[in-house]
């Protein structure tokens, strides 16, 4: 079993490209092993050109960007393929292929 300290819920926002992939779930947990995020005095920054706020953890800090002017542009600091497979791949791969096939 995998270890339970590197899953975090995530709320993907309403409205955004994730929130639609994981098909409109309020909360979702993801796995990840790092430490990193956004330093919280950048979110205007980040906000004011041209990025959207795609997901958030438990404590309302970025873990996820968007481009809603792109047709797939996603930033996560979770990983997918940690969770995904040839049976189940995961929401995100499916919606990159999705746009990259029209």
């Amino acid at each position: 079993m995998p270890d339970q300290r590197h899953r975090h819920h995530r709320q993907p926002i309403t409205g955004s490209l994730l929130s639609a992939l994981h098909g409109g779930a309020d909360s979702v947990i993801e796995r990840t092993t790092c430490n990193y995020g956004l330093e919280p005095s950048l979110r205007e920054t980040v906000t004011g050109n041209g990025m959207d706020v795609g997901g958030v953890d438990e404590l309302g800090e970025v873990r996820a960007v968007e481009r809603s002017d792109h047709r797939f542009f996603v930033a996560t600091l979770y990983q997918p393929q940690l969770a995904s497979t040839t049976e189940q791949p995961h929401p995100i791969f499916v919606g990159l292929i999705n746009a990259a096939s029209t």
